[in-house]
């Protein structure tokens, strides 16, 4: 891809350290056509393009799946997985940006990520949600598999008659975590909704969150369980819209 004359391209961070002819990668990106056009090849001009707003790490993401309809990541993407998320989402972002398609379903970028929620859905951060949902457009598809991901959680702490909708719970001091040990701050926010900020700060997140918990608790089935000679209890079964997978609360 390194060639004498073609293009530079300037990030935030600086010069990218490759030249990239204009008919070639460059090209497949919509966002990019309009400055190409405008900016034709001319003896002794260089060509500089400036594309704010995207890391290196994004920059080089974006090209190879461009290019190649697969990504690779970098070393220190893939030091975790919430690492490998940031990496997807950042990719969706600029991706929305330059009006480039992500592809559908059976694509490298959807099938990578919803790989990764599916066997890691720990690993998804209140930051992942924030920036898709202020980022990205209402319905895209982004968006939609990280409600998917999030409603199992939700489920399960509503279900347990927690006050997901309480609004200012990170402002209440008598809420602040911040001087217990980690083992005591662990088992702490086992017992809080996970993305109770989000919920409660995010308009769009909590309304396509609570359309969703609707959808899937009309579905449901549920059966009383005898646990004693006298007593029962309902067990209520779902389905997680994100593994298709039954469980129950």
């Amino acid at each position: 891809m390194h060639v004498d004359n073609g293009i530079q391209i300037e990030l935030d961070s600086g010069i990218h350290p490759c030249f990239f002819p204009d008919n070639a990668a460059l090209r497949k990106v919509p966002g990019f056509r309009g400055w190409l056009d405008a900016n034709p090849p001319r003896i002794g001009v260089e060509r500089v393009m400036k594309v704010p707003g995207v890391s290196l790490e994004t920059f080089n993401l974006t090209l190879q799946w461009t290019i190649c309809s697969v990504g690779h990541f970098t070393l220190n993407q893939r030091r975790s997985k919430a690492n490998e998320l940031t990496a997807l989402v950042d990719l969706a972002v600029f991706a929305e940006t330059v009006s480039l398609p992500l592809g559908g379903k059976a694509d490298w970028f959807m099938i990578t990520l919803k790989a990764t929620l599916v066997k890691y859905r720990n690993a998804l951060r209140g930051s992942h949600i924030r920036r898709a949902f202020e980022k990205l457009r209402k319905g895209h598809q982004v968006r939609k598999l990280l409600i998917q991901a999030s409603l199992r959680p939700y489920i399960e702490f509503h279900h347990a008659g927690k006050d997901i909708g309480k609004s200012g719970f990170d402002s209440d001091p008598d809420n602040d975590d911040s001087t217990l040990n980690p083992a005591q701050r662990a088992a702490y926010r086992k017992s809080r909704f996970c993305f109770e900020k989000e919920f409660d700060t995010l308009e769009d997140f909590q309304t396509e969150l609570l359309r969703e918990f609707h959808r899937v608790w009309w579905t449901r089935n549920s059966a009383d369980h005898k646990y004693s000679k006298r007593h029962f209890c309902r067990i209520i079964t779902l389905v997680d819209p994100l593994t298709d997978e039954p469980f129950h609360v």
